[in-house]
């Protein structure tokens, strides 16, 4: 699973939509390297980049495999204890699961 740290406008925008939001990032995640320009500026619009740092502080207490990116958290599976502390770290993150084609607001769980 990605996890997406998404703007607070496009938040607003998306909350009650997030199978639109689900499609832009799926086709950022699906493009072209050679339109990458175009993908980082979309992007940066849609999500904010990821606090390595912070994040790591708060995940420090779990014995999970967090991938972090600047971009994007990457987690195999969720349970109550990183749902709470992701939560805690953003308000605004939405789940991405491209090989099941499933989305879902983070803050919804």
């Amino acid at each position: 699973m990605h996890i997406f740290d998404i703007k607070e406008n496009i938040y607003k925008t998306y909350k009650h939509n997030g199978y639109e939001l689900y499609k832009l990032i799926y086709n950022l995640y699906k493009l072209d390297k050679k339109n990458l320009s175009f993908g980082l500026t979309l992007y940066n619009q849609i999500c904010n980049k990821i606090n390595k740092e912070k994040l790591e502080q708060y995940t420090s207490i779990l014995n999970k495999e967090l991938i972090i990116k600047p971009s994007c958290i990457k987690i195999k599976s969720l349970d109550e204890e990183t749902i709470y502390i992701l939560n805690n770290y953003s308000n605004n993150l939405f789940i991405c699961d491209f090989n099941k084609n499933t989305y879902k607001w983070l803050n919804k769980i």
